[in-house]
């Protein structure tokens, strides 16, 4: 999967505005609201980078709001790649006929 998204929902009584202030350089692209308005919910979309897709990773977002104490909270984004073999590089010489390895 290459995008996920994720919802924020403001339980104040004021709109609040809403700023990345941490994020790992290169990993997302992120589609954000600039504002949430009181007591409102909003989506989020994060899209991995093309040349993230095949590593696994823990990282995390940052969030600021507006309010009086500027609230910050941050959401883990955690990859894992479930199934995946690695090629493994033999330098056993293959008889070409059987597909068997020669051994020493």
């Amino acid at each position: 999967m290459d995008r996920a998204f994720f919802k924020i929902t403001n339980v104040s009584d004021e709109d609040l505005d809403m700023k990345l202030v941490s994020a790992p350089y290169g990993y997302f692209q992120l589609d954000l609201p600039d504002v949430i308005k009181a007591g409102e919910s909003v989506e989020c979309k994060l899209m991995v980078n093309p040349e993230y897709l095949e590593k696994t990773f823990e990282k995390s977002l940052t969030f600021e709001f507006s309010d009086a104490t500027k609230t910050r909270f941050s959401v883990p984004i955690v990859r894992r790649l479930i199934g995946q073999r690695k090629a493994v590089k033999s330098t056993a010489p293959v008889n070409p006929k059987t597909g068997a390895k020669s051994g020493k």
